[in-house]
């Protein structure tokens, strides 16, 4: 049964996602479920009382590599918007057998823009277990602009699945959130171009986009931050100091301690840019990212 509807959905896949989902008639608020935290931030700080937005993913797991159990499958398939990621993020969902009318791509906008990634190395973290950084960079919305066609796009599709009464306050939203994106993009750009002498290196390999938008030269390793790099693992980085010798590493999550003095000891400071895909109850998108720049004024300082 998982098959034959699994292959139902590759088939309406196919022809791509939409840019909107169907109205809904059932009583009470749209359902609407995403597949990270930055889309359940610009569903909630749009939809507002509208809607109840669904990221049912436990806070220790990484939700690009996380797989679904059964009952949280069903409440997918019972949304009435599913607001994808797209670019490849979120790996379960290429063999979902979930309903093809109420899913939503937010970066289709911008797919000839992705970034496709040389080689794959196969490591394992936390409880997703073992994977490999491959095929397409996903964490689109690290470039701020990119970020706000995504906050674009859920509130298009917010607009498909409400009545009429709510697009005025939907739309006013959207253009508040969007402006705030728009400030932040200009803040980050005006920070990383203040001081281009300073090289870094990259923790892991989940910072291309951000790379890319703000012209950062970012060699990067692939070490867990909860972990003590071994030989190996100190090879890679020294095989990179020869040809950009990097002052500052950029790590995806607060790094161990015994990596920081490992660093250090080599000249090297660390300093932590939240991704932000992972489940936050608490701050918004817009005050994460806030913090990410506070955090490389130090970085980026003359």
């Amino acid at each position: 049964m998982w098959r034959s509807l699994a292959m139902m959905w590759l088939v309406g896949c196919a022809v791509g996602c939409g840019t909107s989902a169907p109205p809904t008639n059932k009583p009470g608020k749209p359902q609407v479920y995403v597949v990270n935290d930055p889309l359940r931030s610009f569903a909630t700080t749009i939809g507002g009382q509208w809607v109840d937005v669904h990221f049912p993913i436990p806070a220790d797991e990484d939700p690009d590599f996380w797989k679904p159990d059964a009952a949280t499958l069903s409440a997918y398939q019972s949304a009435d918007l599913i607001l994808l990621n797209g670019a490849t993020y979120g790996k379960w969902l290429t063999h979902a057998p979930l309903p093809q009318a109420v899913q939503v791509d937010t970066s289709s906008a911008f797919a000839s823009k992705f970034i496709a990634i040389e080689g794959s190395v196969t490591h394992s973290h936390g409880a997703a277990g073992e994977h490999s950084h491959s095929g397409t960079a996903s964490l689109t919305w690290l470039d701020l602009r990119q970020a706000k066609q995504q906050a674009e796009a859920v509130g298009i599709a917010l607009t498909g699945i409400l009545p009429e009464t709510a697009h005025p306050e939907i739309h006013e939203r959207t253009q508040k959130l969007v402006a705030t994106l728009n400030e932040l993009d200009a803040q980050m750009e005006t920070l990383v171009t203040g001081n281009r002498a300073v090289k870094c290196v990259g923790s892991h390999p989940v910072f291309q986009y951000w790379a890319r938008r703000y012209g950062v030269t970012l060699p990067t390793v692939h070490w867990e931050a909860s972990d003590v790099p071994n030989k190996d693992a100190i090879a890679e980085l020294e095989a990179i100091l020869k040809t950009h010798p990097a002052t500052w590493m950029i790590w995806e999550s607060d790094p161990n301690p015994e990596a920081v003095q490992l660093l250090e000891k080599r000249g090297i400071r660390s300093v932590t840019f939240h991704t932000l895909g992972d489940k936050s109850d608490g701050p918004s998108f817009v005050e994460r990212m806030q913090a990410n720049l506070k955090a490389l004024q130090p970085v980026f300082a003359r």
